[in-house]
């Protein structure tokens, strides 16, 4: 018990008075390691889940990556090496058994993927709940024109010279349509075989694309849909780096593909390896359309196209 005795100065007189107030206070403290008590405290177990990666693409082999989810104290090994890896054509109702191949969890089907089909996926494993998932693969959209003027701009802010990239495509009416652009150099190996690198930093101007992508958080490509332009022949106009005319991929993703790579790609922007960033932040979630697990099993359908310089 400590006694206090305060002066204070009263507003409703001239003089002073006394206050005398008692606080009680009780102050326990452990000074000895014969009062402290052991407690034997067990975190909640964590449900392992399967995490699924796969990405369909019309004429290719499928490839399909088996993993397991972990805490930070889990030091096995990610990979799934015993599962039972199911692929559907739910449109001609053909299904095939993945191989497990000489690569840590990945497998490989070899059942035709047909542009316009829908497939699903199963995969199986002794001790995790049985994920699913579905997809389809869009159709394929070509490239009518690209042209590339080079040099066109001189960038301070990237201190590059600019090319500027004007390409044209007709977009499908029949359908929603989610794209993903992505200017590569196109070059040749050391044994002859063609290599593509991918050109960064590249600059876009153009409502139906900034409304939509995430170029402000600098990606690898550029992924925009369809709802501003539906049915129209678009024209777009890229700022790349110089150093010759590119050659363009195309794709035409599935809605799953295109959730999850914007997810992707604000996932990694947010990280501290990204320099533009003074402070790191949270990591976000991925999107994932795995049922009772985590990944991603979706599809895109390609083609190429090599820029003409001007």
């Amino acid at each position: 018990m400590v006694m206090i005795l305060l002066k204070i100065k009263s507003p409703f007189s001239n003089g002073l008075f006394l206050a005398y107030s008692l606080l009680s206070t009780l102050f326990m403290v452990l000074l000895h390691s014969s009062c402290s008590n052991e407690i034997d405290y067990q975190s909640p177990e964590i449900k392992r889940r399967l995490v699924v990666y796969s990405i369909m693409q019309v004429n290719n082999d499928l490839g399909i990556y088996v993993g397991r989810t972990q805490s930070l104290k889990d030091k096995d090994v990610a990979f799934v090496s015993d599962a039972l890896v199911t692929i559907v054509d739910q449109t001609t109702n053909v299904c095939d058994t993945a191989i497990l191949t000489d690569q840590d969890g990945v497998y490989v089907s070899n059942l035709p993927l047909k542009e316009g089909h829908h497939y699903s996926l199963c995969v199986e494993a002794p001790g995790f709940d049985a994920v699913y998932a579905s997809d389809y693969i869009p159709a394929k959209v070509e490239i009518s024109s690209a042209t590339f003027q080079d040099p066109f701009e001189y960038s301070s802010s990237d201190a590059l010279f600019m090319g500027l990239l004007t390409l044209k495509f007709q977009d499908n009416v029949a359908e929603k349509n989610y794209y993903e652009l992505l200017p590569v150099h196109r070059g040749t190996g050391s044994s002859g075989e063609v290599v593509y690198s991918r050109i960064r930093p590249f600059r876009i101007s153009n409502e139906i694309v900034s409304v939509d992508s995430e170029a402000q958080n600098s990606p690898q490509s550029i992924l925009f849909d369809d709802h501003l332009c539906n049915g129209k022949e678009l024209v777009l106009q890229i700022k790349i780096q110089s150093g010759g005319a590119p050659f363009i991929f195309l794709r035409n993703v599935s809605e799953t593909y295109y959730h999850y790579q914007k997810s992707l790609y604000t996932h990694l922007y947010t990280q501290p390896e990204n320099g533009d960033l003074m402070f790191p932040v949270e990591p976000l979630g991925l999107f994932s359309n795995i049922k009772n697990g985590f990944g991603v099993f979706s599809s895109f359908n390609q083609s190429g196209f090599q820029s003409t310089s001007k």
